[in-house]
């Protein structure tokens, strides 16, 4: 019987998290009180622990928001090229090479979703390289003894919306500096 009653704190503390079922425990609230509760109850309750929990975790990570807010990142960039054109599948299979620049961080990051009903600049989590996106050519040549090195790069972010881009999140640059 005692291993059945450790084996549900567990599953309880796994299932509603530590804190709460700390709390329950302590109060002697047992499984038969929660199996009480209607189901409508249940459900209410779960989805208020997801969001407050997702909110209470975004809010702790510090997470970087989308344009129009400027942001600094720092990183190293680097050079990938890609399949392009017309099937975005194979460069071999004779797809137009299309090469990018991306900022490889060194710690994952997160973007907050600009506004709720955005399903471009949604919340990502996770996020390791972002692409780089320069309004001219130039920009290559201009900030081409930076590749490969690390920089804090400035400018606005995006989410990913066509088949050019290849990261969830891309910096459009306003300016790229080395870092120190």
């Amino acid at each position: 019987m005692r291993e059945i009653k450790q084996l549900f704190h567990r599953r309880l503390r796994r299932e509603l998290g530590i804190a709460i079922a700390r709390e329950r425990i302590q109060h002697g609230l047992s499984r038969f009180y929660i199996a009480s509760m209607t189901r409508s109850h249940t459900i209410l309750a779960t989805l208020v622990l997801v969001y407050a929990g997702q909110g209470w975790s975004q809010a702790k990570r510090n997470c970087l928001s989308y344009e129009p807010a400027v942001v600094k990142v720092t990183g190293t960039i680097i050079s990938r090229t890609y399949p392009g054109p017309p099937n975005y599948e194979s460069i071999r299979g004779g797809d137009e090479a299309e090469t990018y620049w991306l900022l490889a961080l060194p710690r994952l990051i997160c973007v907050n979703q600009r506004e709720p009903a955005d399903l471009v600049d949604e919340a990502k989590t996770n996020i390791h390289r972002i692409q780089l996106v320069f309004i001219s050519e130039e920009a290559y040549v201009t900030y081409r003894r930076l590749l490969g090195k690390r920089v804090v790069a400035t400018g606005t972010l995006y989410g990913s919306f066509t088949g050019h881009h290849h990261t969830p999140v891309l910096l459009r640059v306003k300016s790229l500096v080395r870092a120190r």
